[in-house]
């Protein structure tokens, strides 16, 4: 029974509160993060979500643990205020109003981005939770970071076959939409770990160890 300005308007207000959710959910890891002296380079808001780039890897286990649960925390907080909206706007009659639906839907989009950022593969922030206490048991960054990243890859394929089937079973967008998500994490999953194999490898080397002093030059024609 909206009118269409009612309608127009809702959508409008809903996406600006769930850009503005994702910010803050990035905003929470950059916060954290350069309170335990980790620079921050940028934050970066895509389809997909969003990515704060910092400026290098936590330097304990509690650092990672810290910076990765905060993200989440934020969007199950901002879900608490929302759903209590929502609760208010039934209890007064206003639950198919618009302020009623868009408190709605922002409460279990809020939710969901929590969940989703909670599955246990890295890079998600549930795989940083994950590496932080494979970390902490193992004392070993590198390997914690292959495990962590062996989870998002399994969990990428789990999401592709969720994709595919509900694809067979008529819902092709939503469908698609698992696979994109599924390639885009599995990519991201062996991107990360592959960056620290190389960092590790690397560290310490100087370019002067690598180059090849025994040569000769070529006679001149």
């Amino acid at each position: 029974d909206w009118t269409g300005g009612e309608r127009w308007g809702a959508a409008v207000v809903a996406a600006l509160a769930f850009f503005n959710s994702i910010l803050l959910h990035e905003l929470a890891h950059s916060l954290v993060a350069k309170r335990e002296g980790l620079p921050v380079r940028s934050i970066t808001l895509f389809i997909f979500g969003g990515v704060s780039a910092l400026g290098g890897e936590p330097q304990t286990p509690g650092q990672e643990f810290r910076v990765a649960i905060v993200g989440p925390l934020v969007s199950f907080i901002l879900a608490a205020v929302f759903g209590i909206a929502t609760v208010a706007a039934f209890l007064n009659d206003a639950g198919d109003s618009p302020p009623g639906a868009v408190a709605l839907y922002l409460a279990i989009i809020n939710f969901a981005v929590g969940v989703f950022n909670m599955l246990p593969g890295y890079p998600l922030d549930g795989g940083r939770v994950l590496r932080a206490g494979l970390w902490a048991r193992g004392r070993n960054l590198l390997t914690a970071t292959r495990r962590a990243s062996m989870a998002g890859t399994f969990i990428a394929f789990g999401l592709i076959t969720v994709g595919v089937v509900s694809i067979l079973y008529g819902n092709f967008i939503g469908g698609a939409w698992f696979i994109v998500i599924g390639w885009f994490l599995r990519n991201a999953s062996e991107a990360s770990y592959h960056q620290l194999l190389s960092r590790s490898t690397l560290e310490g080397t100087k370019v002067a160890d690598l180059v090849n002093r025994s040569f000769e030059a070529a006679p001149p024609d």
